[in-house]
Formats: structure tokens, sequence, C-alpha cells
């Protein structure tokens, strides 16, 4: 086995990282949003696969790339959370179409 390049981990990492957020963005519905979460954070992810093959790396390198993997998990774990959470909040998937409520005119002023 050949040790894993830090540098071009490092770019595939940052690479795997915006395009989940790319999916994530375009992901409309929370069954969209599950498919994201599975394809990008599973076992057989490719995120999962380079934390896998961390184990080939020198200790040097290691550590360095194993902080760019946890920051990338957490920043995808953060915007699939803030994703669910902005669709959930009505009860139904978020419509940017559609056109905002209208006040609630039965309260009074306090």
């Amino acid at each position: 086995m050949d040790p894993l390049e830090p540098a071009s981990t490092l770019r595939r990492i940052a690479a795997l990282t915006q395009a989940a957020l790319a999916d994530l963005a375009e992901a409309g519905t929370p069954a969209a949003v599950a498919a994201v979460r599975r394809s990008v954070l599973g076992k057989s992810s490719p995120l999962a696969a380079v934390r896998r093959d961390l184990g080939r790396c020198d200790p040097a390198s290691r550590k360095q790339l194993g902080l760019a993997l946890s920051e990338a998990h957490q920043r995808i774990t953060a915007a699939l959370e803030e994703k669910l959470a902005a669709e959930t909040a009505l009860g139904r998937p978020l419509d940017p179409t559609v056109p905002g409520l209208p006040p609630d005119c039965t309260r009074s002023p306090s």
C-alpha cells in the first residue's frame, strides 16, 4: 500500500464537502435531505472511504487530515440539521415560491 498524499487528500475532502453542500442545497424535500445524508455521511460514502484510508497516512499528516475530515463532517452535519429544521418548522417542506403567511389579525396589539 502506498501512503496517501496529504495535499491531494485535503483537496479531495474540500471538494467532497462542497459537493455535499451543493447537493443539500438542491434537496427540496425531507426525503431528499435524508438521501443526501446517506450518500454523504453513510458507511459507503466517499468521506468514509477517506477516513478508512487515514491508516495509510504517515503519522505527521494523519492529524491534519483527521482534523480536516472532522471539520467537513461537522459542516455537513450542521447544514443537514439546519435544512431539516427549516423544512419541518412549518410542518411541511419549505417552498420558497409560496408567499408569506398573512398576519394574525385576531390578536390585539400588546
